[in-house]
């Protein structure tokens, strides 16, 4: 058989296509959810094993699991607009954050294993707020377009409060409390007692509570 440039060419193109790599795409943990968008302190992420130090500007993935040190800030803002900021001796999962205008299977799920935390909402809460969850070991945290803050502290007690928006729904097995006035909050003492029922905060507890996610001036 006679060879010819053309086919010389063809075998060229064919054995490109056939040996290049395809570019790893972002999917699954690999999946870049979002971006530390302010940070004073210490702070790390972990992926698939690997630990990698945070700073201003740093990528977060879906499956990281970030935390922070002593005398830190850590802010992260998710690609919905969705904003967390961290506190001191904080850990958080990211088990799943999809946001997509035209995706149905968009879903958040956190989980906030420990320390302070203050969380506003973003697009996927506002327009799904059934698909938006924060989990924590003593309830799970629904939101209705919301600013909430909470946290481990005051001898091991959770507890949350309302500081914006329509509302917080706790619930665990011993049963569901929603939140829907401002400056209000409930506490929870284990993952099978209901929440308390929700009740004013004092400008100084609320004060008190800011504290532990404010930045330094």
């Amino acid at each position: 058989m006679k060879i010819t440039p053309f086919f010389l060419i063809l075998l060229s193109f064919v054995l490109v296509s056939c040996t290049t790599r395809v570019p790893k795409t972002d999917v699954g943990q690999n999946l870049k959810i979002g971006e530390v968008a302010r940070f004073s302190g210490n702070a790390s992420a972990t992926l698939e094993n690997k630990r990698r130090p945070l700073d201003e500007g740093d990528a977060v993935y879906e499956g990281d699991l970030i935390r922070t040190g002593t005398a830190t800030r850590l802010l992260i803002r998710m690609a919905d607009g969705a904003e967390i900021v961290l506190g001191d001796g904080t850990t958080l999962l990211i088990e799943r954050y999809r946001f997509n205008t035209s995706n149905q299977e968009d879903q958040a799920v956190l989980q906030v294993k420990q320390g302070v935390f203050h969380s506003k909402s973003g697009r996927l809460a506002s327009r799904h707020p059934d698909r938006f969850r924060i989990k924590t070991a003593f309830a799970a945290i629904g939101v209705k377009g919301t600013e909430f803050w909470g946290g481990f502290w005051e001898s091991g007690v959770f507890d949350v409060a309302l500081l914006q928006g329509k509302g917080v729904i706790l619930t665990n097995p011993g049963g569901t409390v929603e939140i829907t006035t401002i400056g209000w909050g409930t506490s929870l003492v284990d993952e099978t007692t209901a929440p308390t029922p929700p009740a004013p905060w004092s400008k100084e507890k609320l004060a008190r509570a800011s504290a532990t996610v404010a930045w330094e001036k």
